[in-house]
């Protein structure tokens, strides 16, 4: 039995952390390490964690001196871990009992560079019914061929952030394949796009393993700033040098919902909302895009007809509409 590390890091997350951790000492996969890693939490994270490791072994916490961000705490996991394969869990989410054991045994013969699992979003709403509503992520396995290029428009749902994915240590060490500590939005898929360079073959399992949870905070409003729009389209400048590279098929239609996806995103922000800074953004986003001409679904193509005819007032009015609500 190949043993996995388990890479969890940790910040204020208090009111999550025990589900996370009780599902993850509880998997029907034996050989784990667990790395939890402290980014300097000012809750009762560190006492939960350490709740945990005083009944089970497997556990290892690590506590950073000062907060240093998620991708350092992921690095620093990759650092000390010694298992043959890597998983990231984020201290928010809750994994099924299979989880492990689905990735390892579908790479039992070693003979994937990568394991894929699908996942649920699950939405915590404060409604009158007090019910989670949970969205099963959606992937048409009919259209996939085995080959990963050819592959990654249809899986690429699952491809952008580092959770429900198997990792082989070794390829991330041979590479010196880390998170980008520089960047603080969207860094998980510039270490994603870096291990996507040494896969031959991968495998993606079609069941539903990993729970993303989504709740109504502030932390979403926080992310949505001149900064971390800056850092996008670094991203996405990496992003069309990797479908270029590798020659991905249907980089056009991707980079498309790109341009749509962060044009109703970052368009009018709470401090910049003026048409002119709108305006300006949504250029540089054509810029970095390359313009592109496709894309999917009826509303996205709609929005990116309007922008590549540079008919811009329409979408300003709804994004200062949305943010007002």
């Amino acid at each position: 039995m190949d043993k996995i590390s388990i890479i969890i890091p940790i910040y204020n997350a208090e009111f999550y952390l025990y589900n996370t951790l009780d599902s993850t000492v509880n998997q029907t996969y034996d050989n784990i390490e667990i790395i939890l890693i402290d980014d300097n939490s000012k809750d009762n994270s560190l006492e939960i964690c350490k709740a945990f490791s005083e009944k089970d072994d497997r556990i290892r916490i690590i506590k950073n001196d000062k907060n240093k961000g998620v991708s350092y705490s992921r690095n620093r996991g990759i650092d000390i871990a010694t298992g043959k394969y890597i998983v990231f869990i984020d201290s928010d989410d809750t994994v099924d009992k299979n989880y492990i054991f689905e990735l390892i045994n579908a790479n039992k013969e070693d003979l994937y560079d990568i394991v894929i699992v699908n996942f649920k979003n699950i939405f915590i709403e404060n409604n009158k019914e007090n019910k989670d509503i949970i969205k099963y992520n959606v992937v048409n396995t009919n259209l996939l061929n085995g080959r990963f290029f050819d592959d990654y428009y249809y899986i690429k749902s699952v491809l952008t952030g580092p959770c429900g994915i198997l990792f082989k240590k070794k390829i991330i060490e041979d590479n010196n394949i880390r998170f980008p500590v520089e960047i603080n939005s969207a860094e998980d898929y510039v270490f994603n796009m870096q291990y996507y360079k040494f896969v031959k073959k991968y495998k993606f399992v079609n069941l539903y393993l990993y729970n993303y949870y989504h709740r109504k905070n502030e932390s979403l409003s926080k992310q949505i700033t001149i900064k971390n729009f800056e850092n996008h389209l670094k991203i996405i400048e990496k992003e069309m040098k990797f479908f270029k590279l590798y020659n991905i098929k249907n980089g056009e239609k991707m980079l498309g919902d790109c341009l749509v996806m962060r044009c109703l995103e970052y368009m009018v922000l709470k401090k910049s909302f003026s048409y002119k800074e709108c305006r300006e953004r949504l250029n540089l986003l054509k810029l970095v895009t390359n313009n592109p001409r496709k894309c999917t679904g009826i509303k996205n193509k709609f929005i990116l007809k309007l922008i590549n005819n540079n008919i811009y007032i329409p979408i300003y009015i709804y994004c200062l509409l949305k943010n007002i609500k």
